[in-house]
Parts: structure tokens; sequence; C-alpha cells
């Protein structure tokens, strides 16, 4: 990964080393406010998900849900000296740290505003970290050809508040308006402010085969989807292709 090491491992009763930089960080999510259920998320699963977005030296990369911006900066280094990386965060203390903590990375802008409105600009790669209900229209028009978005797709709140589990969605632009995708891994966020249909996240919920209505954008434009054998029951089940 560009000369930026980590690694994942599948783990059971014991804390997980994720070399990042030359150190060793444990496998545990680190509170960032807790009193809003928001944390820095798992290494190992950030791992994963980098690998398959597969950023590039000298792209240009989206990051929404940027929190305080420790993973703002390994996609920084992903993309080097001659790639950027904006970074949006709504959350107004986060967005204020990660633009203190990025300060001195010079590839990297951060906006405390939502990533899942316009404008946004041309990229390569986004990396959403927010649990979503569907591709996002600025998402999917915001890709460059060849360029992938990878996004948590989620339901609806589980019992007691907490977050229902969904799965990491990469979808490729193979075309001026097609578009591919393949789920990488199941994944638990928190929701995505102004990229949730409410509908859909319920039905999503309850429903072990439910479907993206039509009506969820240009859902619609992605032609493929490459399910792994067992991914789509850890996601809940809720995606199929139209």
């Amino acid at each position: 990964m560009n000369g930026l090491k980590m690694r994942s491992h599948q783990h059971r009763g014991s804390a997980l080393s994720v070399p990042v930089r030359g150190r060793y960080l444990q496998d545990v999510v680190v509170a960032l406010a807790p009193e809003r259920r928001i944390n820095n998320g798992q290494p190992v699963l950030h791992a994963i998900n980098l690998a398959a977005l597969n950023v590039k030296q000298g792209e240009k990369v989206l990051h929404v849900g940027a929190g305080t911006g420790y993973y703002t900066a390994l996609l920084a280094r992903l993309t080097g000296a001659t790639g950027t990386v904006v970074a949006y965060e709504v959350e107004h203390d986060l967005a204020q740290n990660a633009i203190r903590n990025l300060s001195d990375i010079s590839n990297v802008t951060v906006q405390e505003r939502s990533g899942s409105e316009a404008p946004l600009p041309g990229c390569d790669a986004i990396y959403v970290n927010a649990g979503a209900t569907a591709p996002l229209d600025v998402w999917l028009d915001a890709l460059r050809l060849h360029g992938r978005l990878l996004f948590p797709l989620t339901p609806a709140d589980g019992p007691g508040g907490l977050p229902g589990g969904g799965g990491m969605l990469l979808v490729t632009r193979t075309g001026s308006d097609r578009f591919d995708a393949r789920f990488v891994c199941s994944a638990t966020f928190i929701p995505c402010f102004g990229a949730r249909d409410e509908e859909t996240a319920q039905s999503c919920l309850s429903h072990s085969s439910g479907v993206i209505p039509e009506t969820c954008g240009r859902y619609a434009a992605i032609h493929t989807l490459t399910t792994p054998v067992g991914a789509q029951a850890m996601a809940g089940g809720f995606l199929t292709p139209n």
C-alpha cells in the first residue's frame, strides 16, 4: 500500500496489532464523543477498507466523515505529495480538531460541512465513514472514470438505538454512466447526515431480502454487483441489484 504498512488478521480473545508508519497500534476503538456514540473506528476495519480502496500516488481523494483526522492522514500518506485529500466533517468540535491535527500536512484540506451535499470536486476516490442507505448522486457524479467510492451501506438502528450492522460497498465508475460494485466486509457505522432514507433504512432492517428502491438516485446505474459468499448475509441481506 504505497509504503504504508497495514496488515489485518482474524483474531480471537486478544488485541490485534496493526503496523502503521513503523509503529504498532492495538485494534481497539478510541472514543471521540462518547455521548454521541462517535469513535475513531476499528483500525483493522479501516486497514481492510483502505486496501480495497487502493489509493494511488497522485490521486485526489475525498474523505466524508473525517472525525479528528486520523484516517485522513493515512489517506494523505497513500496519495503522496503529488495527490490531494479533501476532508469533510459536519461535527464542529471534531472538525476543529481535524483542522488542528492536519495543519502540518500540506496536501490536506479540511472543510467543516457535510460531504453529502454539492458541490464536491471531481476525484479519483471517495471514502465515507458514516452509514448511508444508498450511494448518493453527488458521490457518483464526483467520480472520474475508474474512480472508486467506498461507503457503509447500513439499515436503521437496531435494538437499544445501537447502529444497525451493514456492509462496506465499493463502487467503481467503469463508464460515463456505468458503475460496478462489490461488497468488501461487514461494518457498523453511525448514520451519515444527508445520506439516509428512513423508509429504506427500516425496510433494510426488517426484511432479510429487502431491495433498495429505484427512487434512490442513480442506483440503477450500478450494473454489476459482486457478492462474496456470506457477505450479503453479514450485511443484513438488504442489497439486491436492479
